[in-house]
């Protein structure tokens, strides 16, 4: 019983430490906005680039990296996901100015595309049933906590280039992981590459996947949210100086946003195993509260940013594992494409949501950019509830 224990706990941190280090470039590089900002110069409207950058490679490669996901060893994704990672820090460390900070989270997007994979079919191939709320609640969680560690660091960051150091430190994880890694079965399908770009050849033929109305749905309002979450993670922190916060205070308000987003990612997956409430009704009302949340960001005022940092990081942007969960307990052997879809329509969303709102920020400011945000986290809402129609009717 103390093996298995044992055995069950490092299958958990293994998920924790891929899942915090493969999104950590994008949350260093929100949360150190101000800093990066100020170092190299550039305006705070352009600074949604690096997030477009980040899940362009991944909106395009998802839904064929599902595929090699179905029929491949979620460590080998999983290695190669960690080993971009180290890259992508190590320039990010280097880069002195906003196109090769672009050029690198580019990479970086990639390998959170494959960890995203990978961990999706680790959990299915590794946990059992009634441990994986608990294990997406690892997952989610850790995704939040590259913010805090970063925003928790900008005391001691806050000068000169220093922000660099939180990069180059960032790169020493992954070596941490792929030691760890170790294959878990053998005789799985081969791939091959051959020598057009992005092209894959497999030893096993596949048909076309057919996406049901459900998945489908439940994609587009991933897409819708990640966008908004996008947005929130690039733009918050240089919000929070707009509206009369210092940068300490900012940072103050971005801790304790992260760790109340780390606190419910977690409990409310930890409580899906222990209860019979399907996912999707519970991250509908996380949505709700996000887009009360996003509308009290839009009056700027400097008194109330703190509480609603907290209520768009909590419920905003924390309901992201229940959709994974869901999509998990409506799939069996095609879990990695329909992951695949709903990761290529979150990136799609990540990728214009960061660009879109730069282009409102520059001409109509953060009060407009907030609401913007509030009103796509509703539609966001209103096709999660459709999709839930669409089951009950494809049920009856």
């Amino acid at each position: 019983m103390k093996i298995w224990r044992l055995h069950e706990s490092s299958n958990l941190l293994l998920i924790g430490g891929v899942s915090f280090i493969a999104i950590s470039p994008l949350y260093f590089y929100g949360a150190l906005s101000v800093q990066i900002i100020d170092s190299l110069e550039y305006k705070p409207s352009l600074h949604g680039l690096g997030a477009t950058s980040f899940y362009l490679f991944a909106a395009v490669l998802a839904t064929s990296l599902g595929r090699v996901a179905d029929q491949t060893d979620p460590v080998s994704t999983l290695k190669i996901s960690m080993s971009v990672v180290f890259v992508t820090n190590i320039g990010l460390s280097v880069s002195n100015s906003l196109q090769m900070i672009c050029f690198f989270l580019a990479f970086g997007g990639i390998a959170n595309a494959f960890a995203t994979l990978g961990v999706a079919r680790f959990v299915q191939d590794k946990i059992e049933m009634k441990q994986q709320g608990l294990a997406y609640g690892v997952k989610q969680s850790a995704t939040g906590l590259p913010t805090l560690v970063a925003a928790a660091a900008i005391p001691f960051v806050a000068t000169s280039d220093q922000w660099r150091l939180v990069f180059a430190i960032g790169s020493i994880f992954p070596i941490i992981i792929l030691k760890n890694l170790h294959p878990l079965s053998r005789g799985k399908a081969r791939i091959s590459f051959d020598s057009s770009l992005f092209s894959f050849n497999f030893s096993q033929r596949s048909s076309r996947k057919k996406y049901t109305f459900e998945i489908k749905l439940i994609s587009v309002s991933f897409g819708l949210g990640a966008a908004v979450g996008a947005g929130l993670i690039t733009f918050l922190p240089v919000s929070n100086v707009e509206s009369g916060l210092s940068v300490h205070q900012s940072s103050f308000a971005i801790v304790l946003a992260s760790f109340s987003s780390f606190i419910i990612r977690f409990g409310v997956l930890l409580y899906m195993d222990r209860t019979e409430i399907d996912a999707i009704k519970i991250c509908i009302f996380m949505m709700a509260i996000g887009a009360i949340g996003f509308f009290g960001l839009s009056t700027m005022k400097s008194e109330l940013v703190t509480f609603f940092a907290v209520m768009t990081y909590a419920f905003g942007w924390g309901w992201v594992g229940l959709i994974a969960y869901k999509m998990l307990r409506i799939s069996s052997n095609d879990l990695g494409s329909n992951v695949g879809l709903m990761q290529t329509a979150a990136a799609l969303g990540s990728v214009i949501g960061p660009a879109a709102l730069g282009y409102i920020l520059e001409f109509s400011g953060f009060q407009l950019m907030w609401t913007v945000c509030c009103a796509a986290l509703i539609a966001s809402l209103a096709f999660l509830i459709f999709s839930q129609l669409a089951s009950k009717s494809a049920k009856s």
